[in-house]
C-alpha cells in the first residue's frame, strides 16, 4: 500500500512527537453524576456559543407535560387503586422476573410474611401463577403485534408519499 493511498484523519493532538500519553482525558462514564459533574462547565461554555440549549430545541417543558398526562391516566400511574387481579399480575411478574419456582406462593414462610405485613391477598398457587403468565403473554404479545401493525402502516404511508 503506497502512502498516498492512506487517508487522512483528524488528529487530537499536534506534535512531532506524539505518545500516547498526550491524548486529552475524556470524562468517566460509569457514574452519570460524576459524568454530568465532569462535563458540566464544558457543556455550559459550548451552549452559550451555540445558542439555545438542547431543552429549549426539544421543548423539554411540552415533553414533561406530555409524561405527566400520561402517568395520571395510564399503566405507571402510582395511586391506582390495588386489586387481587393486580397483585397476582405482579407477584407472577416478579415470580417470572426473578427465576423462582411457581410454586413460591406456597411457601409457608412467605405466607407468614405475608400474614405479619397484614396483606389481605392470599398467595397464588402454581396453578394460578401459570395461568397470570399466560395472561401478560397474551398481553404483551398483542402489544407487540399492535405495534408491528402500526410501524408497518406507517411504513407503507412513507413509501406511497
Amino acid at each position: 500500500m503506497s502512502h498516498s493511498s492512506v487517508r487522512s484523519v483528524p488528529r487530537t493532538v499536534s506534535s512531532e512527537d506524539i505518545g500516547f500519553d498526550m491524548e486529552p482525558k475524556l470524562p468517566r462514564m460509569q457514574n452519570l453524576a460524576g459524568h454530568v459533574h465532569e462535563c458540566k462547565g464544558v457543556k455550559e461554555s459550548d451552549e452559550a456559543k451555540s445558542g439555545p440549549t438542547s431543552t429549549e430545541r426539544i421543548n423539554l417543558k411540552k415533553s414533561a407535560e406530555i409524561m405527566e398526562a400520561y402517568l395520571k391516566e395510564g399503566e405507571l400511574n402510582p395511586s391506582i387503586t390495588t386489586t387481587y387481579k393486580g397483585f397476582l399480575h405482579i407477584f407472577s411478574a416478579w415470580i417470572l422476573d426473578e427465576s423462582l419456582p411457581w410454586t413460591a406462593g406456597e411457601a409457608p414462610t412467605l405466607q407468614m410474611l405475608f400474614k405479619y405485613l397484614k396483606v389481605n391477598y392470599s398467595l397464588p398457587s402454581d396453578t394460578t401463577v401459570r395461568n397470570q403468565l399466560v395472561h401478560i403473554f397474551a398481553e404483551l404479545h398483542g402489544k407487540v403485534v399492535r405495534e408491528f401493525a402500526v410501524s408497518n402502516s406507517v411504513t407503507r404511508w412513507t413509501a406511497i408519499s
